[in-house]
């Protein structure tokens, strides 16, 4: 661990994602030699954070890092590849539902660097229980990037491009997906004035329990009691809503007929 300080990792990138890892891994000991992104404020703010240098030009990003880390949208990736100048060091992607051959197609030494963790700037997250999911195209690109991941977290997998992909959908349903409910939740408290923190026991115990239980174990509410009465009413109360409504129907659909047909 103390050898692998010696690393150095420039940044392509400097929105949610990038501005964690990036502090994360300087506060682990590691060099930040660049960070670059579209937005010359962005880079130069998250530069300022890492002590390194905000490069004005991706075309002209320094060729000595270890390791070069692309945190950039999805469809961005193969655009940044493409404009990067050839680099010896590992190059790697942060990316759920990208192919590592994106990157390796262009780089001999290539990776995957993903963390399977939704990232606000605003809010801290707790990096070393978050699983980072490991790929690299030659055995020194995957040691080095395990070796990086250690650095931060103990929950460490190697995952292929093509597993990735299903588990970036399946977060998208446990993360995404949920939050958008969060926010139809929020919607009905806040036109009823109550209070949406209410609801926050509810959200810590229903997310504490599928560590015990499964979540087909977990189920409860009227569509899982098949209560036919409840449905109707709720049914009702979303009449102003119709697009709460089929959502609404939708999922009470689909509860029922696991549990009931």
């Amino acid at each position: 661990m103390d050898n692998f300080q010696k690393y150095h990792v420039s940044f392509i990138g400097s929105g949610n994602v990038a501005f964690h890892l990036a502090k994360a891994l300087y506060n682990a000991g590691v060099a930040i030699d660049e960070v670059w992104s579209p937005s010359a404020n962005h880079r130069q703010a998250l530069a300022i954070e890492v002590n390194a240098k905000a490069a004005d030009k991706l075309t002209a990003l320094t060729t000595a890092s270890d390791v070069y880390i692309i945190a950039v949208p999805d469809g961005k990736v193969a655009e940044v590849v493409a404009a990067m100048p050839k680099v010896k060091g590992i190059v790697a992607h942060t990316s759920g539902i990208t192919s590592m051959q994106v990157v390796s197609e262009r780089f001999n030494n290539s990776g995957v660097f993903y963390p399977l963790q939704t990232f606000s700037k605003q809010r801290p997250v707790a990096i070393n229980e978050i699983p980072f999911c490991i790929e690299g195209n030659t055995e020194h690109a995957m040691q080095t990037l395990t070796q990086l991941a250690a650095l931060l977290s103990k929950n460490i997998h190697p995952v292929s491009s093509d597993e990735r992909k299903k588990l970036h959908l399946a977060a998208v349903f446990v993360s995404n997906f949920v939050n958008h409910l969060y926010q139809m939740a929020n919607t009905i408290t806040d036109e009823n004035n109550l209070p949406f923190d209410l609801l926050m026991p509810l959200i810590e115990e229903v997310a504490a329990k599928v560590k015990t239980l499964s979540p087909a174990e977990a189920q409860t509410g009227p569509a899982r009691r098949n209560d036919k009465k409840t449905i109707a009413v709720h049914r009702e109360m979303l009449n102003a809503h119709p697009d709460f409504e089929v959502l609404y129907n939708l999922i009470t659909g689909q509860i029922t007929k696991k549990y009931y047909e």
